[in-house]
């Protein structure tokens, strides 16, 4: 039975890693769509969705770092300020 679990921790892992990987990428191409429209088009007609987004990404990275888990009441406050 232990070979079970230690079986199914391992696949679980793999899935979160490939999951990462996705979701690093989804964030890079969106990062570089952002900035090359803003570039194109003017800075000033992105900087609120900019600001907004670094919050967003920020709060989420500062949330990894202190193990907390990110409620979904507080994530909506942080996006509308």
């Amino acid at each position: 039975m232990s070979e079970r679990f230690d079986e199914s921790a391992s696949k679980s892992s793999l899935v979160v890693k490939d999951a990462r990987t996705e979701l690093d990428n989804a964030y890079t191409v969106i990062t570089e769509r952002l900035c090359a429209l803003a570039l194109v088009e003017g800075a000033s007609s992105y900087e609120s969705f900019i600001k907004t987004w670094n919050a967003v990404v920020e709060k989420y990275a500062l949330s990894l770092k202190t193990g907390k888990k990110n409620d979904k009441a507080d994530e909506t406050k942080t996006v509308e300020e």
